[in-house]
């Protein structure tokens, strides 16, 4: 065991509505926590707005849960998706950045940030790491490079994500 404490900001992850979404973030960092013993997980988690149904009207949604998953410590958010990428970039990285605070009052601070996926995990890590002062490592999982997929207001977040240094 180390005593590096690692804090996950996954673009993705697995929740009661959509259980393998993000499973492999989820599952490295079980992993992650099998060796180091110390990782915890940020999560804004949201629902698609074409699913929004009076029945889920009655769940816990727009509120925070501070609980450990499988001995995980994780801290999310529960809500909902908004339409056009620049608000809901925006949106979620405030999200993720009042996770993170939260996480710290009840868990303590991480030792680095680890993000998987620009869009929105990476560039909230970095916002987060600069603000705080903490490290940040990024993987990404996107095949979109290679492919061309991206547009320029894209291809600047991923810049600014890929080259920022610790």
């Amino acid at each position: 065991m180390s005593d590096t404490h690692v804090l996950l900001f996954p673009s993705s992850y697995p929740s009661s509505h959509s259980p393998i979404r993000g499973i492999f973030f989820r599952e490295q960092a079980e992993a992650l926590h099998e060796r180091l013993g110390r990782v915890g997980v940020v999560y804004p988690e949201y629902r698609r707005l074409r699913s929004f149904r009076p029945p889920a009207l009655q769940e816990n949604y727009w509120q925070v849960a501070v609980r450990k998953e499988d001995g995980l410590p994780t801290v999310r958010r529960h809500g909902w998706n908004v339409p056009g990428a620049g608000l809901r970039g925006t949106l979620l990285r405030a999200q993720y950045r009042d996770l993170f605070f939260r996480y710290v009052q009840e868990f303590g601070t991480p030792d680095v940030l680890h993000s998987h996926g620009v869009f929105w995990g990476g560039s909230a890590a970095r916002a987060v790491s600069r603000e705080a002062g903490i490290p940040f490592v990024h993987t990404e999982h996107s095949t979109g490079y290679t492919r061309g997929l991206f547009q320029s207001w894209e291809k600047q977040e991923i810049e600014a994500v890929l080259t920022s240094s610790p």
